[in-house]
């Protein structure tokens, strides 16, 4: 029988194994490319198994499209995903090329992109970065770990559906203390939009643009806790997020 610390530095390892390996992959989960795409990014921790229940939630709905997800950050270097701007935009980059790959490959199916938490933060990043030619669908931001003021017009012209912010004054622990105290995925020292939501005028600051911001907010007859431990829960996902997303 395993001794307890032997079985504590195994799983250690094996954390480790996978953090050094996973950080630049794309996973890939087929479905019908005539349905197009949707990208699932993960939160701070960049790991593209924390979105499991999610991928089964949205096939469980009846997706059919193709599902992407992003292995993006260091899971034992979670401040550096946060706050190593040039790591960020890095990783920005990697998720835009993965767009614009399948764009090219698939030139008239719809791309969505639902990102969680800093992934949030990260897919704004990525979709400022798509050249002109290439429009995702709709955005869904979930629990974002992005300032309220951000400026989403450069996102939003590469958008040619909506951007979607679903936000819970419950989550005040991580995306109000929290980002008070480390920062957002855009380096503010403030509470989040995924907490109390974005500033409409200053997010979005042209008034013909801002029908594209969506702001759907945590209620508690939802009959879920809003907090950020809730963001990946299957039955949240297929019941308020995937309904608004796709």
């Amino acid at each position: 029988m395993f001794r307890k610390g032997t079985i504590i530095m195994i799983n250690l390892c094996t954390t480790l194994a996978l953090a050094l390996v996973g950080c630049e992959a794309r996973q890939y989960h087929p479905g019908s490319s005539e349905q197009g795409a949707t990208w699932l990014i993960p939160g701070i921790e960049g790991q593209a198994t924390m979105v499991k229940p999610v991928i089964k939630a949205l096939r469980d709905s009846g997706y059919q499209g193709d599902i992407y997800t992003l292995n993006w950050g260091n899971p034992l270097l979670p401040f550096r995903n946060l706050c190593n701007e040039k790591y960020k935009q890095e990783k920005a980059q990697t998720l835009a090329n993965n767009i614009v790959k399948y764009a090219q490959d698939h030139p008239h199916q719809p791309i969505d992109i639902i990102g969680y938490s800093a992934g949030a933060g990260l897919t704004i990043m990525a979709v400022e970065k798509l050249p002109p030619h290439v429009k995702v669908r709709n955005i869904t931001l979930v629990h974002g770990a992005i300032s309220p003021e951000y400026d989403l017009t450069a996102a939003l012209a590469n958008t040619s559906g909506s951007i979607k912010n679903v936000s819970s004054k419950a989550d005040w622990l991580i995306l109000g203390l929290g980002t008070t105290i480390f920062g957002t995925m855009d380096n503010s020292h403030s509470s989040s939009a995924g907490m109390v939501g974005f500033d409409t005028q200053m997010a979005v600051p042209d008034p013909l643009q801002r029908h594209k911001l969506k702001q759907i907010k945590w209620k508690a007859k939802q009959k879920r806790w809003g907090g950020h431990i809730t963001l990946y829960q299957y039955a949240f996902n297929k019941k308020y997020v995937l309904n608004n997303a796709i």
